[in-house]
């Protein structure tokens, strides 16, 4: 056989061979891929597939996708992709109990009227045409969930929301989450003065809630939390009644779970408070049961933590300037617990003037942290940021403790009654009691102590759940679309899905905000405000006295009686000297401002050298290298005798 024969052959072995791995990989190796993103966000969680498995009734899945209309559109082709091969490793994934299709709803067709029945958004496009991407489920118990369209916005959230989609078609029934809040979550901003009107937007923490449970609001004077009550969760609750004390009580001492959050400053209650003219709930409303569950919270003092504190903006007009607010804290995942489901893949928490949680000497529980500050904190007094918090002030006055604060915690072990005595007195009525229609149900039996452990989760902080703290809002095709930017939402259903007994979506929440703090950008920023911080002020002062005192002589020359007051060339020394003063200090005061970015400038002009320069001419090298030791090997192999092969 010739050599140009066999080389013919062999190139043609290897394009069948090249073909029949490319037919054979799309067809056995369509949902293949390697995940190298940090996240893992192309990655079903464990919480997912753990989710599939569970599927007892069939669940059905309606994928609404205008695709001859989206063909033209690369994004959102690609992104329909995305979602058919996810939803295709969903199928997989529950053997056989989830069902998909995908329709196609052509113009003035039968499948575009069931979309729009089914409440699918239509976007309309450029042309003039309108493009379905949305979803449709349903399960055997006539449930159904929407997810109107896919917008790009939420892209990150993808799993998440298919996820909690199927989650709430798989419950027949939704769990009961037992409410007593003294701030109006429901209401939102406005308060009750906007349910009068019609204008109530309630917080989306709260819209988040409401969706995957049945929220029973319960009154502040109840006799026992009703027996539906899966968790129970309370919100700075406003004084609550001796008998509803004890209440919660013998529902945590009975095996009953509790979720609470509880605030020295609340500044979302204080907002409730200006809106309808009503005193804040008093944090102090619980101590009683925090006390008998094993821990303490100071009701005049707040965790400041420079490390981790927000920049916010102070100042109006052309003087303003963003600075670190130490009471507003953004927690990071080396702040949260990574051994508890609840925190473990919590990347970034907002609070507001959170408080601390002490462990009580001698208590019988055990107090697990599950987000603490650093140790560069202090205590605040609460009275420093009621009125008219200066940020700058807290940055001069701060002394850190040295040791980080706990400001979450779950609190389990036995614990002993807050009323060992028993249940207080009933309340005395006017009415007599042979006139009512019916005799109040006897309590069950006293509980002194618990019979097993409790499951109690304390968080010290309220405003984690108003929205400006962790979402945006976008307008998406007219549709305002709310985008996380924190995980304060993750948190707290992590929080109520796991004291539910039900820790599924908890692997996948998290995982989406990809946004991620500069952290040695930060601490540059802290470090240059901490050493300039105070001569700032100094020549702000300075500068306010010089321009006084200038005011004050140029005062004496106007004015009726200008004429008859002669300044002495004294005075005119002296106007001239405070004018060059102010000159000098507002130079001053430049360069302080500047050298505040001095370091930053100076790292991002290197991250700009070594990835416009740096890294292009490693990479060159090394191809270099490559080539040159290509050669090499190939002149040594051409310089290498033949040796003659015997016959």
């Amino acid at each position: 056989m010739s050599r140009s024969l066999y080389t013919a052959l062999a190139l043609a072995l290897g394009v069948v061979i090249f073909l029949a791995a490319n037919i054979l990989a799309g067809a056995g190796l369509r949902n293949a891929r390697f995940d190298l993103t940090a996240n893992r966000e192309f990655t079903l969680s464990p919480g997912t597939i753990k989710l599939m498995q569970s599927i007892e009734e069939p669940i059905t899945l309606r994928l609404f996708y205008s695709a001859k209309t989206a063909n033209s559109y690369l994004s959102v082709r690609s992104y329909a992709q995305r979602v058919r091969d996810l939803l295709s490793e969903y199928v997989t994934r529950a053997r056989g109990k989830l069902i998909l299709e995908v329709i196609e709803p052509e113009p003035f067709s039968p499948e575009e009227d069931r979309a729009a029945a089914a409440g699918l958004l239509a976007v309309p496009t450029n042309a003039g045409d309108t493009i379905y991407f949305g979803l449709e489920g349903t399960n055997t118990a006539d449930g159904r969930e929407v997810i109107p369209y896919f917008t790009a916005e939420r892209e990150a959230f993808l799993e998440y929301d298919l996820t909690a989609l199927i989650d709430k078609l798989n419950r027949l029934r939704k769990p009961v989450l037992g409410l007593i809040s003294g701030i109006p979550l429901e209401a939102g901003p406005g308060g009750i003065q906007a349910v009068m009107a019609g204008r109530a937007q309630p917080y989306e923490l709260y819209k988040e809630l409401s969706s995957k449970f049945d929220i029973q609001f319960l009154d502040t004077d109840l006799s026992r939390v009703p027996q539906d009550v899966t968790v129970l969760m309370l919100v700075q609750p406003s004084a609550l009644a001796p008998r509803a004390l004890y209440a919660i009580d013998q529902f945590v001492l009975g095996g009953g779970h509790a979720l609470v959050f509880v605030d020295p400053h609340s500044e979302m209650a204080r907002q409730s408070q200006t809106m309808s003219g009503t005193p804040p709930p008093s944090p102090s409303a619980l101590d009683p049961l925090l006390k008998a569950w094993g821990v303490a919270m100071p009701a005049d003092k707040v965790v400041g933590d420079y490390t981790l504190s927000q920049r916010v903006l102070l100042g109006q007009g052309g003087s303003q300037r963003i600075v670190n607010y130490v009471v507003w804290l953004g927690l990071t995942n080396d702040a949260m617990n990574k051994h508890d489901p609840v925190s473990a893949e919590i990347d970034d928490l907002a609070l507001g003037s959170a408080g601390a949680l002490m462990p009580i000497e001698g208590a019988t529980t055990t107090v697990m942290p599950l987000m603490t500050s650093t140790p560069n904190a202090m205590l605040v007094p609460v009275d420093d940021i009621a009125y008219m918090p200066d940020p700058e002030a807290l940055i001069r006055n701060f002394v850190p403790a040295g040791k980080p604060f706990v400001l979450g915690a779950r609190i389990t072990g036995k614990a002993k009654s807050a009323f060992p005595d028993g249940p207080p007195p009933e309340p005395k009525t006017d009415t007599p009691a042979a006139e009512t229609d019916e005799k109040p149900e006897p309590l069950p039996p006293h509980l002194a102590q618990s019979s097993g452990d409790i499951d109690v989760i304390v968080i010290a902080d309220t405003d984690l759940f108003d929205d400006q703290f962790w979402t945006q809002t976008q307008n998406v095709m007219g549709q305002a679309i709310s985008v996380p930017i924190a995980d304060n939402g993750d948190f707290v259903l992590n929080a109520v899905d796991n004291l539910m007994g039900s820790d599924a979506l908890i692997g996948l929440r998290g995982r989406a905000v990809a946004e991620r703090r500069f952290t040695l950008v930060d601490e540059i920023r802290r470090r240059a405000e901490t050493r300039y911080l105070a001569q700032e002020e100094r020549l702000r002062a300075k500068l306010a006295e010089t321009e006084r005192r200038l005011s004050e002589l140029q005062q004496q020359g106007e004015g009726p009686e200008s004429r008859s007051i002669i300044i002495t060339p004294a005075q005119q020394a002296e106007i001239a000297r405070f004018r060059t003063d102010i000159a000098q200090t507002r130079l001053a005061l430049r360069e302080v401002q500047h050298k505040l970015r001095e370091d930053i400038d100076r790292l991002g002009m290197w991250l700009r050298v070594i990835n416009i320069g740096l890294i292009p001419v490693l990479v060159g090298a090394v191809a270099l290298v490559l080539v040159l030791v290509g050669r090499r090997r190939r002149a040594r192999a051409a310089e290498r005798p033949i040796t003659p092969r015997a016959r």
